[in-house]
């Protein structure tokens, strides 16, 4: 995920770097300690370096369910800054049979690691209590940078950073009052996305989206779409499914079209008929497709796994695809980088097609 694209402005101290240099210019200032050591170089003076970097301290408090592409890119990125001479600490609570262990880890080629680790994740922490323990070590507020979950997505090339309702929904470790009381006190200006649509469902995020309109301006970034398919044909068209993929598209990251009624005890099975092969044919930028327990054309699943080449996990478990009179279905052809790139194929109980 590391590019050639300039580091943000907010890693970098606006105060100068100043170290002494010695000079043989008789117009600077004598050191006659250098002329006593032999040094022909005697005067010196002040010079200034660029930037100072700031010491980087990882908080962002969504860790915890970051994917394993995500963790992989954050590695990456951070040892990049490691390379470059940044020094980054993430805050870690200590495990109760080591209480005295330090809240603030240094990350390296060494331990980097850790964030692989099933345990890893950063509790919600004030920048007060942050700015406290680098004081420990001599580092002053003005010369750290607080690495959140917005100025990680900026680090890692996102070109519309914020948090996202489903990021604030899949944290369940915290009540919606600890993060609202989180985001309104330590990151009063954090861009709060509406990534998600629940197209059967949309209760399911409307009170938080209420609570958080009356202290930030929500954004629409919708790249997630859930559509429960066990609703009936006069349903998903009372709900214009087609509609809101069309209208999504280009946005659309992760679709869920799993069904949650009881299947295959059904006779007939759930069906969306409505679900053309035209409704996804913009639709390419996918990394994640679920498809549990549900029927539509095996056209438009054709059409879905052949346009979006970044696919990272698919789910087809019970999945059925059909194929409706008249249709030219033709088995999806899949380049090998395409195979490649599916970090996590979840199980199907019998292969749509093979892939060639």
């Amino acid at each position: 995920m590391t590019n050639d694209r300039p580091l943000p402005e907010w890693l970098f101290d606006e105060a100068q770097t100043q170290t002494l240099k010695f000079t043989e210019d008789t117009a600077d200032d004598f050191n006659a300690d250098r002329m006593l050591q032999g040094h022909s170089s005697c005067f010196q003076k002040q010079a200034y370096e660029g930037k100072k970097k700031k010491t980087l301290v990882l908080e962002d408090f969504t860790a915890r369910q970051w994917p394993t592409a995500k963790k992989a890119g954050v590695k990456q990125e951070l040892l990049s800054l490691i390379s470059k001479g940044f020094d980054i600490y993430v805050y870690q609570e200590p495990p109760p049979s080591e209480p005295l262990q330090s809240l603030l880890v240094k990350l390296s080629a060494n331990n980097i690691g850790l964030i692989d680790t099933d345990n890893f994740r950063i509790p919600l922490v004030k920048k007060s209590t942050i700015i406290k323990l680098m004081a420990e070590k001599n580092i002053p507020a003005r010369e750290i940078a607080h690495i959140g979950t917005a100025n990680l997505k900026e680090l890692l090339g996102d070109d519309l950073p914020g948090i996202t309702i489903s990021e604030l929904l899949e944290n369940t470790h915290y009540s919606l009052k600890e993060l609202k009381e989180h985001l309104s006190t330590e990151m009063p200006d954090i861009k709060i996305l509406n990534d998600s649509i629940n197209v059967t469902e949309p209760e399911k995020h409307t009170t938080i989206l209420k609570e958080l309109n009356k202290l930030f301006t929500i954004i629409d970034k919708f790249e997630t779409v859930v559509y429960d398919g066990a609703y009936d044909e006069e349903e998903t068209e009372k709900n214009n499914l087609s509609e809101v993929l069309q209208e999504t598209a280009y946005s659309l990251r992760k679709l869920d079209l799993s069904s949650s009624a009881t299947w295959p005890n059904s006779s007939e099975g759930v069906q969306l008929k409505s679900l053309e092969p035209k409704s996804v044919l913009e639709v390419k930028n996918l990394i994640e497709l679920r498809a549990n327990k549900t029927k539509f054309p095996i056209d438009t699943l054709a059409a879905l796994l052949e346009n979006n080449v970044h696919l990272q996990s698919i789910d087809l478990h019970r999945c059925a695809p059909f194929a409706k009179k008249g249709s030219m279905f033709h088995v999806p052809r899949f380049e090998l980088k395409q195979l490649e790139s599916l970090q996590a194929i979840e199980s199907t109980s019998r292969p749509i097609a093979p892939f060639v």
